[in-house]
């Protein structure tokens, strides 16, 4: 219980997930007052990127999937997600080395206590289509439980020329022998591809150079940021006794990325003028293996 917890969490639940119609990272964190969100993936092609009371999140040792560590390098997919939970403030002694800011930790989905068979499709206004499918149930007398989400997507940006495409597959499965124990698996992938979008130039003295559209993207439509996330995961709780509970996960996580930008410099003159640049880096992989 977050009463008895001896840590500042919040917890975002999939009935505020699915009221909002949220289908980012950022979408969901907006709802914590202690986390601001910097840098928008869903916006510019990238990935989230998050300042938690008032420390940038790191990459590496911010985020953690199951309580398990994952690359923050690709947009996170919510759709096979339960819950989002936010721990505020020092999280070594759950999480080891971190930044002091807080650990944001993504909960998936588990089979459901019932039958469950679910489809939906969203349209809006700025041109995401999204489909998605979503099914489990259990079998021989309750004791083994599965689930598997699909989802597909098309999506338009603000940014003249900038668009994408994601696709999702997640399957979690859970084996229940009696009260004593219980193990758990799951395995998702998750591919993005999508073209980075460069504004209009601001000037140092925050001056918007109006001499082009708004949505005047400067990188083009040969820029891109490709990512593809991939994990297969195993659980095992064991009860000792009456107070004793052992458990053990163990996770593969493998994550590669291709990228191309083209765009200004960050430093823009009064003027309007700009230095332009080229950044290229392709099959770039971070594989992991993680335990507790």
């Amino acid at each position: 219980p977050l009463v008895d917890t001896p840590f500042s969490v919040n917890v975002v639940g999939r009935e505020v997930i699915e009221s909002q119609r949220a289908d980012t990272s950022a979408e969901v964190l907006k709802n914590d007052p202690a986390v601001v969100v910097e840098f928008p993936g869903s916006a510019y092609g990238y990935y989230d990127s998050f300042n938690l009371r008032g420390f940038d999140a790191h990459n590496w040792y911010s985020y953690r999937l199951d309580g398990l560590a994952f690359a923050n390098q690709g947009e996170t997919a919510i759709e096979d997600k339960e819950q989002v939970e936010v721990l505020k403030g020092p999280a070594a002694l759950q999480f080891g080395f971190a930044p002091p800011g807080g650990i944001v930790n993504y909960t998936r989905k588990r089979p459901p206590a019932a039958d469950l068979r679910s489809a939906a499709v969203d349209v809006t206004s700025n041109g995401l289509v999204t489909g998605q499918v979503d099914v489990g149930g259990r079998v021989l007398g309750g004791r083994l439980g599965w689930r598997a989400i699909g989802l597909a997507e098309r999506w338009d940006s603000f940014y003249e020329g900038a668009a994408g495409d994601r696709q999702l597959a997640s399957a979690s499965a859970d084996v229940r022998a009696g009260d004593r124990a219980l193990l758990r698996f799951s395995a998702d992938t998750h591919r993005r591809d999508t073209t980075v979008a460069f504004g209009v130039p601001i000037g140092f003295d925050g001056r918007i150079f109006d001499e082009l559209p708004v949505d005047t993207n400067l990188s083009g439509t040969d820029s891109f940021y490709r990512t593809h996330s991939g994990s297969v995961q195993g659980d095992a709780d064991v009860r000792v006794g009456r107070s004793v509970l052992l458990r053990t996960t163990t996770s593969w996580n493998a994550f590669t990325r291709d990228n191309l930008d083209l765009g200004p410099s960050y430093s823009t003159s009064d003027d309007g003028t700009y230095e332009a640049y080229q950044y290229l880096s392709l099959d770039e992989r971070r594989p992991a293996i993680n335990h507790q």
